[in-house]
């Protein structure tokens, strides 16, 4: 027996698209990255005798959960203790700030050279490969996969510090020292003068008297 007829109303009861995909679930929400590394401020005028020097650094920018004020002076360190073990470096040689944008945790850690800063860049890619990881290792809620990149920094070198000068008029320490040892020296001299020429009068009256011959007696 056909089926019978039906009119829109219902078709909604019983017929179905063949045509018609399944709808898929929607996209689970993207965690925004780090925000990329800012330009190096411009150098300060230079000063008379002053130059530069490149300073190799290795820096870690991640987002983590939370607000800035959860992230206190001892969490700090221990995020920087925490990255120097794997930099191999020792702490005070790791910077951590922490940031707006959600929380945006920035570690630096400055290296002996270029060579140096590429080995703590692999080992710190290495340790901190996803957001779990760097989770575990630096023991807070990290939302995103860290970025790990060398940068470097100019800074300037102060010109070495020369002596004050001298005032017009004014003895050098080496004159000023013999000007102040030549009244000792002269007078260790006269002291010396003295006890010789003591010695000598006192030598004289010691003499014995001049013995006279018994036949002329």
């Amino acid at each position: 027996m056909g089926l019978p007829a039906a009119g829109v109303a219902d078709c909604e009861l019983w017929c179905f698209d063949t045509d018609a995909t399944p709808a898929e679930p929607p996209d689970p929400p993207k965690l925004s990255p780090p925000p990329p590394w800012p330009s190096p401020p411009p150098l300060p005028p230079m000063k008379a005798g002053e130059s530069t020097k490149t300073v190799h650094e290795v820096q870690v920018r991640l987002t983590a959960a939370g607000d800035l004020t959860d992230y206190t002076s001892s969490m700090r360190r221990a995020i920087a203790t925490a990255i120097a073990d794997v930099a191999g470096v020792d702490a005070s040689l790791v910077t951590v700030q922490i940031l707006e944008g959600s929380v945006l945790v920035v570690a630096t850690v400055v290296a002996a050279d270029k060579s140096g800063a590429t080995s703590i860049r692999d080992d710190l890619s290495e340790a901190l490969d996803s957001a779990s990881s760097a989770s575990s290792l630096l023991a807070i809620d990290v939302t995103s996969a860290p970025m790990v990149a060398l940068t470097t920094r100019t800074v300037v070198v102060g010109a070495p510090s020369e002596p004050p000068a001298q005032p017009s008029g004014a003895l050098s320490p080496a004159l000023l020292a013999v000007a102040t040892a030549l009244p000792v020296l002269a007078l260790i001299g006269l002291i010396i003068a003295v006890a010789c020429f003591r010695r000598r009068r006192g030598k004289v009256h010691a003499a014995p008297s001049p013995v006279v011959p018994a036949a002329l007696a």
